[in-house]
C-alpha cells in the first residue's frame, strides 16, 4: 500500500519549488529595475552637466560677440569725433 505521507510530499516540494522560483525571479527583476534606475540617474546627471557646460559656452560666445559689436561702435564713434575735431580745427564742418 502507498503511504499517505508520501503522496503529499510531491505536492509540498512542487509548491516549494514554485515559491523559490517566483522568489528568485522577483529578486532578479527588482535587481534589474534598481540597476536601470541607477543608470538612468547617472545619465540624467551627465546630460545636466553637459547642458550647464553648453549654456556657459553660449553665454561666453554671446559676451564676446556683444563686446565686439560695442568695440566696433566705439571705434566708429571715435573716428567720427576725430574727424569732427579735425574739420573744426580747419574752419568748420561742410555738409
Amino acid at each position: 500500500m502507498i503511504d499517505p505521507a508520501r503522496k503529499s510530499r510531491p505536492k509540498k516540494s512542487a509548491k516549494l519549488l514554485m515559491f523559490w522560483t517566483v522568489a528568485v525571479v522577483l529578486l532578479v527583476n527588482f535587481f534589474m529595475i534598481g540597476l536601470g534606475l541607477v543608470f538612468l540617474r547617472q545619465s540624467r546627471e551627465k546630460y545636466i552637466r553637459n547642458a550647464e557646460v553648453q549654456s556657459q559656452n553660449l553665454s561666453q560666445a554671446l559676451e564676446y560677440s556683444i563686446s565686439g559689436m560695442i568695440n566696433a561702435a566705439e571705434i566708429a564713434v571715435l573716428c567720427v569725433v576725430d574727424e569732427a575735431e579735425r574739420a573744426l580745427s580747419h574752419g568748420g564742418i561742410d555738409a
